[in-house]
């Protein structure tokens, strides 16, 4: 029943993340009968008053009906998502084959949420003891505070999994790709980041977790522990303030070299102290070594757009994040391992030899003049302009606001971590593999990220994964083995994890270039404000509401993160939903999305001329394209923004030839840009803009290819945010490709 419950949420998600439950009804199944055949079998022979059998028949009939399952299952792999759930029928069935047509389970995961042992009279279940085999794939989870507390095994997880990514993969329409997931790895600039920031991440966590195991077994003070964190994450805030304004100014590259370099020295520097015992200078070092780096990851992010292409976006913050989730695996159980076995000198001391490779690598890349494409110097951005770029874009405000709210919970939950794995769970140095845990969580998430394309199931996806996150630490809350603990912790980083990829991908989707180091930085100053706060409440909360109500109260934060996000998120940014993560296309590849302009896509655009600025000869339509597609830039109001004068701005140092138009054409070109004046309208009304009225669009972007087509149409509804550069490059690139 529990895991019927799970499956029927799985479908939920699904379908609020845009599939179509009615093509349900469209899929053919191969051997369905099989499934039918096989549930009505065990229904007779487990249930009360059915078919009584000898013990060895009842194995081998109950053993049949898994072969029969199998069955249906191997028939079905053609089935987009199919094999997931099908991996978790096998795992089900590897355990009761083994072990003489019973599941084995837990008998303290059993005992933990109550359950008597008489309930197994009528079940397939079996007490796991020494001579279990396959123990690890039986009930081994114990789900509590659901309409049926139950236990449940890997295979179950596996198979409410593989629902749910078999409803969304069958029921919503695929967009052609012109990439795959690998892509990205093919750009020799961004292999190189992913390398460094792998290396250095690996000491960022070990640095954590070491020293959040050692404060904690030295002193069993949740208190300390949440001021090592506080003055940390507040220094880390400290150092994004100041950053943020001359992260423009600086190549990303010689930013990150210099950071690796200076943390690695202070590294150094906290082994005299640790081996003395000293945790308050360990604890300073560590919160300097915390306000270097928060350059370090704004800096990183920046660089994914600069060294791929618009259409690898998506992908290559998937492997990015991918990345500083395997550092968090790796590291956070490292530490832990070290700091257990060894002591924090010895891990403290590999610490220090991570951030020096680190540097060592970034300064071989320096010494090659390895530099992002149009990593020029920029210039810097004050604060002001930094903090009125995220208040203007309904996007980054919605995913800078609800970040916080959740970040203030996950503080609380990191405080309350060690206690919960300590006083219930009897595991003191488990926090490093709780982090693995949620690292684990953070991979798979990241992956299933990595394909997602339409920005309306990107906005909409933020504010389904923080319930699912709320849910996590619900139950988290109630956890009396260490298993259901570790699972839950692995439910949230998924989820988290699918959060972090589609918040990267829309920042740098919806900020200019010249500000978007600065934007990340200041926007991750304020959600760690958020974390700061959290983990300044938890002792409190603690000390009011117990581990368990601290737990809850993090469960609460994630929903209202994700209350705060829907209402932000949805009503503007639902206006720009067509717009792809990997590019714009037509409306034809999905009829349920909404169409981006009231022009035809893939159809021919009518006849215009437009006048040069400098008085020079006209220029019809079939002119303007001669040389290959051209992006025009209709301002209805004459006058650009700063945020439509930078998009054409940076397209235009891309290569490609963009044509500002304008009632009347300004006095002079400047810059690289090719004004045109369009004094009859023609050319608006050819778009579909009305822009004598007022009463409709009356700005937009289009693309026109060689061959007088539209290729590419945005339309500014009023008060929405304007349309970033990097997809309109990306519909270029993949014209040429076509081409």
């Amino acid at each position: 029943m529990l895991v019927g419950i799970f499956i029927l949420s799985g479908t939920l998600v699904a379908w609020a993340l845009g599939a179509r439950l009615s093509m349900l009804a469209d899929l053919r199944f191969r051997g369905d009968v099989l499934v039918f055949g096989a549930l009505a079998i065990q229904i007779a022979i487990f249930t009360p008053g059915g078919v009584t059998l000898s013990q060895e028949n009842l194995e081998l009939v109950h053993m049949a009906t898994y072969l029969m399952l199998i069955g249906f299952v191997l028939l079905n792999l053609r089935v987009p998502g199919f094999w997931l759930l099908g991996l978790g029928v096998a795992c089900n069935v590897a355990a009761i084959f083994s072990n003489s047509g019973q599941m084995p389970v837990s008998v303290t995961a059993w005992q933990s949420i109550g359950l008597d042992w008489n309930d197994m009279a009528h079940s397939n279940v079996a007490p796991a003891g020494p001579g279990t085999h396959l123990a690890w794939l039986g009930d081994i989870f114990a789900i509590p505070r659901v309409p049926h507390a139950s236990v449940i095994s890997v295979g179950d997880v596996l198979m409410v999994i593989g629902a749910m990514a078999f409803t969304y993969r069958s029921c919503t329409p695929r967009i052609a790709r012109t990439s795959g997931m690998l892509a990205p790895m093919r750009v020799a600039a961004f292999r190189r980041v992913l390398a460094a920031r792998f290396v250095s991440g690996v000491g960022d966590w070990l640095t954590q977790s070491a020293a959040v195991t050692w404060l904690y077994a030295e002193t069993r003070s949740t208190t300390v522990v949440s001021v090592y964190l506080v003055l940390g994450i507040g220094a880390f805030v400290l150092g994004g303030l100041a950053a943020a304004p001359r992260l423009g100014r600086i190549s990303g590259f010689r930013v990150l070299s210099l950071i690796e370099l200076s943390r690695g020295t202070i590294g150094a520097l906290m082994i005299p102290f640790a081996l003395a015992g000293q945790i308050w200078p360990v604890i300073g070092l560590a919160a300097v070594s915390s306000l270097l780096s928060a350059a370090t990851n704004p800096s990183a992010s920046s660089l994914v757009p600069d060294v791929l292409p618009a259409d690898q976006l998506q992908t290559g913050n998937a492997l990015h994040q991918l990345s500083r989730t395997a550092t968090m695996i790796f590291g956070a159980a490292g530490g832990g391992a070290l700091v257990a076995q060894f002591g924090i000198t010895t891990a403290l001391t590999v610490d220090f030899l991570t951030f020096a490779v680190a540097a060592v690598l970034y300064r071989r890349f320096a010494a090659r003049g390895a530099q992002a494409p149009d990593e020029a110097e920029t210039g810097g951005a004050s604060r002001r302009e930094l903090g009125a770029a995220i208040l203007r874009s309904p996007v980054v405000l919605g995913l800078t606001a609800s970040f916080t709210v959740v970040t203030a919970a996950m503080g609380v939950l990191n405080s309350s971590v060690p206690a919960l794995f300590d006083h219930r769970l009897g595991e003191p140095s488990a926090y490093g593999y709780a982090m693995a845990a949620i690292g684990l969580g953070y991979f798979s998430g990241e992956v299933i990220t990595g394909s997602m394309q339409r920005q309306r199931v990107a906005l909409r996806s933020i504010s389904i994964a923080f319930v699912i996150c709320a849910g996590s630490v619900y139950l988290l809350s109630y956890a009396q083995v260490p298993a259901t603990a570790y699972l839950m912790l692995f439910f949230l980083g998924a989820a988290d994890g699918t959060t972090e990829v589609v918040h990267d991908t829309l920042m740098q989707l919806n900020v200019t270039r010249r500000l978007r180091a600065g934007v990340f930085a200041l926007a991750d100053s304020i959600k760690t404000l958020g974390m700061v706060a959290g983990l300044a409440m938890a002792p409190l909360i603690e000390r009011v509401y117990s581990t368990s109500g601290s737990l809850r109260v993090t469960a609460a934060g994630c929903l209202a993160g994700a209350f705060l996000g829907s209402i932000i998120l949805f009503p503007r940014g639902a206006r720009r939903s067509s717009e792809e993560l990997i590019g714009v296309s037509s409306p034809a590849a999905d009829p349920h999305e909404p169409a981006v302009a009231p022009a035809e896509l893939d159809g021919p655009v009518p006849e215009f001329v437009l006048q040069r600025a400098d008085a020079a000869e006209p220029l019809s339509i079939a002119d303007l394209v001669a040389g290959g597609p051209v992006a025009l830039v209709l301002l209805g109001d004459g006058h650009p923004t700063a945020e439509q004068r930078a998009m054409a701005i940076e397209l235009a140092a891309s290569g490609a030839r963009v044509c500002i138009v304008s009632p009347t054409g300004p006095a002079s070109n400047g810059h690289e840009l090719e004004w045109l004046a369009d004094e009859s309208d023609r050319a608006f009304r050819a778009f579909g803009l009305d822009r004598a009225s007022g009463a409709g669009p009356r700005s937009g972007v289009f693309v026109v290819d060689s061959q007088q087509v539209l290729r590419l149409a945005f339309v500014q509804e009023q008060g929405a945010g304007w349309l970033p550069a990097a997809v309109v490059r990306s519909r270029i690139a993949r014209m040429a490709r076509a081409a």
